[in-house]
């Protein structure tokens, strides 16, 4: 949850960068269309003042970008490990109670089990049993 959050604050970042970035660049052609600038050399100087600021939205942007990427990277490391204590805790509860799933009769896993007697069969193995020895 608290990864959740993270990730969707530095996304929320990296698209406030990303704005700003296409408010510079609407702000140049508003300076180039109305003639803002007094001169080339004015012109010229906030051209590379955009410019700067250009590369270093630029520059926060690959950085946010890394820093999600790790931020994958430990999620999926926490993951990883979550699912291998998971399938350990499943393996030892299955381990422990395999022998309920095996059919008495047929020594097989039972398909559709059947309770006769306060035991439990395979359904089909119990009926066929049943049929060949009626007075068990």
């Amino acid at each position: 949850d608290k990864v959740g959050e993270i990730l969707f604050d530095m996304k929320e970042n990296q698209e406030d960068i990303l704005e700003q970035f296409n408010d510079v660049k609407a702000l140049l052609r508003l300076v180039i269309s109305n003639g803002y600038a007094n001169d080339d050399v004015d012109l010229d100087n906030q051209l590379q003042s955009i410019a700067q600021d250009a590369d270093f939205i630029q520059s926060e942007k690959e950085f946010m970008d890394k820093v999600i990427l790790q931020k994958v990277i430990e999620i999926s490391k926490h993951v990883d490990t979550q699912i291998d204590e998971n399938e350990s805790k499943v393996s030892s509860i299955s381990n422990k109670y395999d022998h309920l799933l095996i059919c008495p009769l047929s020594l097989d896993v039972m398909e559709d089990p059947a309770i006769m007697n306060d035991h439990t069969y395979d359904r089909k193995h119990l009926c066929k049993s049943l049929l060949t020895y009626p007075n068990l």
